[in-house]
């Protein structure tokens, strides 16, 4: 008999369908998923649901659409009686009913914190409920004894060969806009073509020295489809948050696909993989001086027992401790 598992978690940029379909790919698990939707991806069931919605705010200052969520999510909990394993990604969106739920439920528990607890509230208090507890950011790590988990490449096989910009960002309008723009503005400077492709569901202000260099995306890119835009840059760039210890996706994204990265996070030089003639990290980003030699010298492969480490098999591997 398959032993079955249980992954939770929030309907956020389709990351979700990627970890649940890795799941089902690279295991022989009986998979089910049960997903918090966001208030943007739920669906009435009907037109009478939506009715009593419409009713319930404007007369009793009650959101039933939050309630409905709420429901959708535990029935979707309450799939099997018993899992051998319970995946939970971002455990704030559990409350203490759901807790209860997942202890009845049995079987081997864990954790993957998929951002560092200064960015989300409610994370590390749920420690206790996990049999294992992941986490990419180095610093809740060893405040909060949890096993260390980087990110991870996919969809490294559906890469165009054929880039055609020289260096390609995809990123969200957010406080790393003013790094962006220097890095632009030195590219610019250098005749270095570089396209950046940025999500904001509203309009945003650009200088327009750099107009030219920004595509605004007004519909979030899914997950999954991310690819799709770093194929079109030879080289990928990667701009670390404010107060993050670990690395985003990004690094990965240009290790499973073979392509150079530009980089501002510091910590990647902690890394196995980290090879400055494929990494340059920008140390200052008020003085940015990239050797002409990083943009005309070839990708140097990394060794592949290495390459392998950070594949999304062996990440669900490690997580499932299998």
């Amino acid at each position: 008999m398959k032993k079955k598992i249980l992954f939770i978690a929030p309907d956020y940029y389709g990351f979700n369908e990627v970890i649940f379909n890795g799941i089902k790919k690279h295991t022989d698990f009986d998979v089910s998923m049960a997903i918090s939707a966001t208030n943007e991806r739920y669906r009435y069931r009907n037109f009478y649901e939506r009715l009593e919605n419409f009713f319930s705010k404007t007369f009793l200052r009650k959101n039933l659409k939050n309630i409905k969520k709420r429901e959708h999510l535990i029935r979707q909990m309450n799939q099997s009686d018993f899992y051998d394993y319970i995946l939970v990604n971002r455990p704030d969106i559990l409350d203490q009913e759901m807790y209860d739920i997942v202890q009845k439920k049995g079987g081997k528990k864990i954790v993957v914190f998929w951002d560092s607890f200064s960015k989300i509230d409610g994370q590390k208090e749920t420690i206790p409920y996990y049999d294992l507890a992941f986490s990419f950011d180095a610093d809740d790590c060893k405040n909060y004894n949890l096993k260390k988990i980087s990110n991870f490449y996919f969809n490294e096989e559906l890469y165009s060969p054929n880039p055609v910009h020289e260096i390609v960002f995809l990123g969200t309008f957010d406080k790393r806009f003013d790094d962006l723009t220097q890095i632009i503005n030195q590219m610019n400077k250098e005749h270095i073509d570089i396209k950046s492709f940025i999500y904001h569901p509203r309009d945003f202000s650009v200088d327009p020295q750099i107009e030219n260099n920004i595509i605004k995306i007004p519909n979030i890119i899914p997950f999954n489809e991310s690819y799709k835009v770093n194929e079109k840059g030879k080289i990928l760039l990667d701009l670390a948050h404010e107060n993050q210890s670990g690395l985003s996706f990004r690094p990965f994204d240009a290790l499973g696909s073979e392509k150079k990265l530009i980089t501002t996070n510091k910590a990647i030089k902690n890394y196995d993989f980290y090879n400055p003639n494929n990494i340059f990290v920008i140390e200052n980003i008020n003085n940015i001086q990239i050797p002409s030699e990083f943009f005309t010298s070839p990708y140097e492969k990394v060794e592949k027992n290495i390459r392998e480490k950070y594949s999304f098999k062996n990440w669900i591997n490690t997580i499932l401790d299998l």
